[in-house]
């Protein structure tokens, strides 16, 4: 569900984190996509990653435990980890 700007500020007891976030280790995309520096959304990692490890297979459908932990794996070999949690682009600190 998407949440606008504005029922956050009415609704304080409200947290809306940004999803699939990743940090991406001073790669620098050279081009904004919208999340903050320093990050990108995690299914552009993942192609990057399967394009690192030559995997051409397609993944969509049910979840492969075997194939998540494979991007865990890939996520810790390439430098990548998720991202700080934010709000419309603003950090969170919980």
């Amino acid at each position: 569900m998407n949440i606008s700007p504005e029922l956050i500020k009415k609704r304080p007891d409200i947290i809306k984190i940004d999803g699939g976030l990743v940090d991406i280790g001073g790669i620098d995309l050279r081009f904004d996509m919208g999340p903050p520096k320093g990050t990108t959304f995690a299914c552009l990692v993942e192609t990057m990653m399967m394009a690192l490890e030559g995997d051409r297979n397609h993944h969509v459908g049910e979840i492969d435990e075997n194939y998540l932990e494979k991007t865990k794996e890939w996520a810790k070999k390439y430098g990548f980890s998720h991202a700080k949690f934010t709000c419309f682009g603003k950090p969170i600190f919980l």
